[in-house]
């Protein structure tokens, strides 16, 4: 289980509430040895609504390559869902 009130970013924090630089490495810890997770900037791409499923297939081929054009080394991106079927959508 991880202790959520000792997570914290290891840098980029000015010590005094400042803003953190946006370009900056961040890497979030649990104590003081487990890493849960390290970019090498603090640029997200969120989930994106995007309704490319074909023939209520997951993620076709062009999906990946869609992706892929917009990760970057060291980068978090979200990837959005996906109707499973006709009926599971979410849509009209």
């Amino acid at each position: 289980m991880v202790n959520h009130a000792a997570i914290r970013p290891a840098n980029g924090l000015d010590g005094n509430g400042g803003a953190i630089p946006l370009l900056t490495p961040y890497r979030q810890q649990a104590g003081d040895e487990q890493l849960l997770l390290e970019l090498s900037h603090r640029v997200v791409l969120s989930p994106m609504t995007r309704c490319r499923s074909y023939g209520n297939v997951p993620q076709p081929q062009h999906a990946a390559l869609y992706y892929s054009q917009r990760a970057t080394s060291g980068g978090l991106l979200i990837t959005e869902a996906t109707g499973v079927s006709a009926t599971a959508q979410g849509y009209p």
